[in-house]
């Protein structure tokens, strides 16, 4: 890694990957290596499936947005030559869904509360607040990084280490995930009795979109210095610097806000007053 010029916290983005030339040479002296470990893991896998009897028509319930695992899985399924036909059945269905299939290659999914494979002119009602939103969603253990064979001569996975877990002690938002999605599951029992097929699917989230899209200043105060992992990094959902800052700096502006996770609360939090900050974030995205 050092060789060629890499440490343990060099970022490279995907853009990047087919220019960089040291990642190339590192990729042509590994890759041997690389392709055997990928063949073992790969074997595994395919074990892992059959005994977990994944196969014929079964469902992926997940939060969404392009039906990336659902292709991949499916891919990898048609691959290994085990029959199955898979649905998908997602929160919401955003507009680059399109990145996931092509000619002769399809995807049997549905959105919930959005949905553009199958209505384009939808509104995506979370892209302002997808991180507040994806904290319902949050597992409490690390990714998965690899399938073993255990000493019981079975296939296990094995994680990464649980990312708000450092030094041995769990950050402070792990308190806040369980709490949040604990009152999530709470409204969902109170209410699971309740005819909602037929109420509108927007009235029954409006609380959620409101706090996401309106920010409250208790909101802010709950969750804007929440620490969201994404591609190897932390980034909190919403902490601007000072405005004088953003007036002497204002390309930081940009490359802040992108990062940003919780976008409306981001500029409230930025220029206090009273303003519609919901309008201002459209205002933006449709010019950037």
């Amino acid at each position: 890694m050092y060789k060629y010029g890499f440490n343990r916290n060099s970022v490279i983005y995907r853009k990047d990957f087919l220019d960089n030339e040291q990642l190339k040479g590192m990729y042509s002296e590994l890759s041997k290596d690389i392709k055997e470990v990928s063949l073992a893991e790969y074997e595994n896998l395919k074990e892992y499936l059959k005994e977990q009897e994944i196969a014929g028509k079964f469902a992926i319930v997940d939060i969404g947005w392009s039906g990336g695992m659902q292709r991949f899985l499916q891919t990898t399924l048609k691959e290994m030559e085990i029959n199955a036909e898979i649905y998908g059945y997602y929160t919401g269905i955003a507009k680059y869904y399109k990145r996931n299939v092509s000619d002769g290659f399809a995807l049997n999914m549905h959105g919930y509360l959005f949905d553009f494979m199958h209505n384009p002119s939808d509104k995506d009602c979370r892209n302002c607040f997808v991180g507040l939103y994806e904290m319902l969603f949050l597992e409490n253990k690390g990714s998965v990084e690899k399938y073993v064979r255990n000493d019981n001569d079975q296939i296990e996975a094995v994680r990464y280490p649980y990312e708000y877990l450092v030094n041995g002690e769990m950050l402070s938002e792990v308190e806040s995930i369980k709490s949040t999605q604990k009152g999530a599951l709470d409204y969902v029992e109170r209410h699971k009795c309740d005819s909602v097929e037929n109420l509108d699917k927007l009235s029954l989230c409006r609380t959620l979109l409101r706090e996401g899209q309106y920010p409250s200043d208790e909101g802010i105060r709950l969750f804007a210095d929440f620490r969201f992992f994404d591609e190897g990094e932390y980034y909190k959902l919403a902490c601007p610097r000072s405005l004088w800052f953003y007036l002497l700096h204002p390309s930081d502006f940009k490359i802040d806000f992108l990062k940003s996770r919780w976008k409306t609360a981001f500029l409230k939090r930025l220029l206090v007053v009273p303003l519609p900050y919901y309008n201002i974030y459209k205002l933006l995205k449709s010019i950037s």
